[in-house]
């Protein structure tokens, strides 16, 4: 009820509705690793629009840090489908192991 009321209050007074879409999706994401190394792992994010019109595509390597889970790119500015894909293999990582490849949508 709340969540609705504040969309409501939002678009009554021209304020942007705070969140995103859910779907449908509007990244495919494929991440695949580029090295490993005991304590972090680099991956190659690439990602299409799924809007229209569409947004560029994305191409960055990701580094994660695993013990700490902390993530970076070459780039200062942090696109959000690598931020979607450094939750999805933290997510994934299981007793150590990693992702290896993989395809997601958002």
């Amino acid at each position: 009820m709340t969540i609705g009321e504040d969309y409501d209050a939002a678009i009554q007074a021209g304020r942007p509705v705070q969140g995103y879409q859910v779907y449908p999706p509007t990244w495919r994401v494929h991440i695949s690793v580029i090295w490993e190394r005991p304590a972090e792992i680099m991956y190659r994010v690439r990602a299409e629009s799924l809007t229209q019109p569409p947004q560029p595509p994305v191409d960055h390597e990701l580094t994660i840090n695993k013990n700490n889970h902390r993530y970076y790119t070459e780039t200062p500015a942090i696109h959000v489908t690598c931020r979607e894909a450094a939750g999805w293999a933290q997510a994934r990582s299981q007793n150590g192991t990693w992702p290896q490849t993989e395809t997601f949508e958002f």
